[in-house]
């Protein structure tokens, strides 16, 4: 992979190359990061394992505390892992539920929840995706510190409601390689994890950055985590942008690809989220209000629900006739009623 450095000021004084496809960080730039941290770390939220629903925010707020004693976290690596296997074990047993907490819930700060988003539709894509428990294990850890560099950044830009500034956009552009600095210095030693956190913006048609790589270039595992992300980002509303609809967002992914790998992969991205994925509120043709609780072998047609004035929930396929999806309906659980909806999935 090429590793040639910007040679400009803004790169020079902010990271150096310390080895192949290495990075590090400047004396005067760690220094600068260690006078801000000066004062107690902030205290780690635990991981409540009651449900899938508890579970995600508890980790988002973990991960949130993580980055915000990065790059000076200690068992940075231990951390993430842990979090990894948790999240890669709820997904396993109960994916719809996890795919339901990860895009639903009103999760945040914003690069948590985003980083927590891909990494659980990552764990979700593996049985068409396969992958070796090692490859998976540190695809998942890529995701969750993928952007831990920036998150002050990227939370900031979470309420902006203007283009980025072309200052901003050289940030954006640096941080793959910003990340992999921060990730040394508090001892990921993972050369596969460093490799995944540096190309999750590359493109195999040569479009991404920060080096422009082509084809093969791009590890195959950086391309699901480029590909997972950017849809991710695009169904999370952020600052003045609205989110894209699901069903919009994956048409477009099935009808922009000519690869024959590239085009595997958007299909097998459109089968595990489905038109209408778990969580999702949804106005039946029959005008009943429901909520998706389970996918279905027909990517228009999943399972719905809802709650009954006798406090149980009625579930039924869209393929029956009148229970058809007739439109998504705006709108969104408050965190408290999650609880509730949490039934919907047997919790």
């Amino acid at each position: 992979m090429p590793s040639t450095l910007a040679n400009d000021l803004f790169t020079q004084n902010r990271i150096v190359e310390s080895g192949s496809n290495r990075y590090a960080l400047p004396q005067a730039q760690l220094q600068a990061l260690r006078t801000a941290a000066i004062g107690p770390m902030p205290r780690l939220a635990g991981l409540d394992a009651g449900n899938p629903f508890i579970w995600f925010d508890s980790a988002a707020h973990r991960l949130a505390g993580l980055y915000r004693c990065a790059p000076f976290a200690e068992n940075f690596t231990a951390q993430i892992r842990n979090i990894a296997l948790a999240l890669d074990n709820w997904v396993t047993r109960s994916t719809d539920a996890c795919l339901a907490a990860a895009m639903q819930l009103p999760l945040k700060p914003y690069t948590a929840a985003r980083a927590l988003q891909t990494a659980t539709v990552l764990a979700a894509l593996r049985p068409l995706v396969p992958r070796d428990d090692q490859q998976h294990q540190t695809l998942l850890c890529a995701a969750l510190s993928m952007n831990v560099a920036i998150w002050a950044f990227q939370d900031a830009l979470g309420s902006q409601s203007v283009p980025l500034s072309s200052g901003q956009q050289r940030e954006l552009h640096l941080h793959p390689l910003l990340s992999s600095a921060w990730l040394s210095e508090m001892g990921v030693d993972d050369d596969d994890w460093h490799a995944l956190v540096q190309q999750q913006h590359e493109r195999p048609d040569g479009t991404g950055y920060p080096f422009h790589l082509r084809g093969n270039e791009v590890e195959p595992l950086a391309h699901q985590l480029q590909l997972v992300d950017e849809v991710m980002a695009k169904l999370s509303p952020r600052g003045a942008r609205r989110a894209m609809s699901t069903d919009h967002v994956l048409r477009e992914l099935f009808f922009q690809c000519d690869d024959p790998d590239d085009a595997r992969l958007n299909a097998a991205l459109i089968k595990t989220l489905g038109f209408y994925p778990p969580g999702m509120f949804v106005r039946l043709a029959n005008r009943q209000l429901a909520i998706v609780v389970r996918r279905s072998e027909h990517i228009s047609h999943p399972y719905v629900a809802w709650l009954d004035r006798d406090g149980s929930f009625t579930e039924r396929s869209c393929l029956e006739p009148g229970y058809e999806v007739a439109e998504v309906a705006e709108l969104r659980a408050r965190d408290d009623r999650f609880t509730d909806l949490a039934r919907a999935w047997g919790y």
